[in-house]
């Protein structure tokens, strides 16, 4: 980059703009040749590469076969398969033979406080930052050619949701990764089955120079911004559906359901306006797996006129919230990993939008452009306001007049192309 520039310098101010003109223009030219000869970037050169018309679940008995005899290769490229085992590290103690342990703490980053902005405040539990997912990446040895497996016990399917949502989100191609349809403590263990486990860790692998920046990014096609998330609510756009995946009771805007920390809520409940409910849980058979897609289509029926009251399908774009982003990953993976349809997780989801508050319910000025509760130009639905309320401000910063609110996406969208491939994510 300082060659570049001590280059530019030396050509007249007049010209330098045409130079650049130039570059720019034989840049376009030589992109798609440079894409597709890079590794992954071929797997984004076609809408048919870049999303394949493929589920991303996976039966135990193939993964079996995996584990058993190898990744038997495909025509994306790859030809080795990493196994995660995603939960708590006493769940750890039975996993699918060589998965790699990945726990809640593998999406956070300790430097930041566990929190990033979207530019008005500080907010857990959204997106993890590119250093974070590539010491994930170099953790199991993930490299161009593997296949990526997401298992986990019952108890942490959410977690696994997630942990998908971020895999996408960061520029991983559904050809790239797989869920065990099914646990590794019911559906693996079964009897009937009789699938090997191991509870040690396995070996260090290969030191690999793989990253995320191998990838490429487009955080607007899976992440909405409050920003963006307050645009939709205000629009009446027919291909546009709003899905709430909380309880009955949050939805509804019962008092005291969204807790921030013990005994501290948000300012107010409710849900964003024209938002239709569908609890995540709807989407699970009983033993707790997604609904089928084969043989019998089981999952794609949930999305219909007249289970969710207004069409979801491969011509609309489903935005989708919980409390924060952990239990919308779920009805994420099932759009988008197994109907393949477009889907966009609110990542802030209610611990953002109710704390969205001013005057005496919050901590934003009143004429703040942020408030999801203004009576004068109402985004919000079925509102209701908590007694003790955990304020903004706790956060560490509240700013009112932040001209934007979709801090994170455009951080990560040049993160790989900016200030030397350093992170900006995260205050």
């Amino acid at each position: 980059m300082n060659v570049l520039k001590k280059f530019l310098q030396s050509f007249p101010k007049k010209r330098r703009g045409r130079f650049l003109l130039i570059l720019a223009s034989v840049s376009v030219m030589l992109l798609p040749l440079f894409m597709s000869s890079c590794g992954d970037y071929y797997e984004y050169d076609s809408a048919s590469e870049r999303d394949p018309k493929i589920s991303v679940l996976i039966s135990a008995s193939e993964l079996n076969k995996w584990v058993e005899d190898g990744y038997p290769g495909d025509k994306y490229g790859h030809n080795k398969v990493v196994v995660l085992h995603v939960g708590e590290a006493t769940g750890y103690s039975s996993h699918v033979p060589g998965a790699y342990l990945v726990d809640a703490n593998d999406l956070k980053d300790f430097n930041t406080g566990f929190t990033r902005s979207d530019g008005v405040s500080n907010i857990e539990s959204m997106v993890a930052i590119k250093s974070t997912m590539d010491k994930l990446i170099k953790k199991a040895g993930i490299d161009g050619s593997s296949v990526i497996v997401l298992t986990s016990n019952k108890s942490d399917f959410e977690l696994l949701s997630r942990v998908y949502f971020n895999f996408r989100y960061w520029g991983f191609p559904r050809s790239k990764l797989r869920v065990l349809d099914g646990f590794v403590d019911t559906t693996w263990v079964d009897p009937d089955a009789g699938y090997s486990t191991e509870s040690a860790a396995p070996k260090t692998p290969e030191a690999t120079e793989y990253s995320v920046c191998n990838l490429t990014q487009e955080p607007d096609r899976f992440r909405v911004s409050l920003e963006e998330m307050i645009k939709v609510a205000k629009d009446d756009n027919p291909k546009t559906v709003v899905i709430d995946t909380r309880s009955a009771d949050e939805y509804n805007g019962l008092l005291g359901r969204t807790e921030v920390k013990p005994s501290e809520y948000v300012a107010f409940e409710g849900h964003i306006k024209s938002a239709l409910w569908q609890e995540y849980t709807q989407l699970l058979k009983a033993d707790g797996t997604l609904l089928d897609k084969e043989p019998i289509d089981e999952l794609s029926p949930m999305f219909s006129t007249s289970a969710l009251g207004l069409l979801v399908d491969d011509t609309t774009t489903a935005y989708v919230y919980g409390s924060d982003g952990q239990s919308a990953s779920i009805t994420f993976l099932a759009l988008d990993g197994v109907l393949n349809y477009p889907v966009r997780v609110y990542d802030g989801g209610w611990l953002e939008w109710g704390q969205m508050a001013g005057g005496d319910n919050g901590d934003l000025d009143a004429d703040s452009k942020w408030r999801t509760e203004d009576p004068n130009s109402p985004l919000s639905a079925a509102v209701t306001f908590n007694a003790t309320v955990k304020p903004l401000s706790s956060y560490s910063f509240v700013d009112s007049d932040a001209k934007h609110a979709n801090a994170v996406n455009e951080e990560d969208r040049v993160i790989c192309f900016e200030g030397g491939g350093g992170d900006a994510g995260g205050y």
